[in-house]
């Protein structure tokens, strides 16, 4: 079975073209690969000070159940933290308990915003266009 890591679903049909029936495949795949992945479980924090570390986020967040991972963007650049971080809970219990407990408390002198993540539905990357001028072509 081939898992397209850009298709919305998971997963591409042979024929390349998106069935009815992709969304119970890519479920069906990604529990044989051992990597079922709840959206409900996963937390958009946001409003995060740029001193935040891993390790004290993790604490606020295990204070309201198990946390599964946590992903803190950083700049491509600068290397230095985004502002935001996505954190997986470990049921959907312990991220309604995260939502109502940690949205709007403080951390590291910051209110959270704490929310269910959503689904990145395209666009994204402004990607670097252009090809250069038509010199030395022929």
């Amino acid at each position: 079975m081939c898992v397209a890591r850009n298709h919305p679903r998971g997963t591409l049909p042979s024929s390349g073209r998106a069935s009815s029936n992709d969304g119970q495949i890519a479920s069906q795949a990604w529990i044989k690969l051992g990597k079922l992945n709840v959206m409900g479980n996963r937390l958009y924090v946001g409003n995060l000070s740029y001193n935040t570390t891993r390790e004290t986020l993790e604490a606020a967040f295990k204070s309201v159940g198990e946390v599964v991972e946590i992903s803190m963007p950083t700049d491509r650049e600068t290397g230095q933290l985004r502002g935001f971080a996505f954190v997986t809970m470990g049921s959907a219990e312990a991220a309604n308990t995260a939502i109502s407990q940690l949205n709007g408390s403080m951390l590291d002198g910051r209110a959270l915003k704490v929310n269910e993540a959503q689904e990145r539905t395209g666009g994204g990357g402004g990607g670097r266009g252009g090809g250069g001028g038509g010199r030395d072509r022929y």
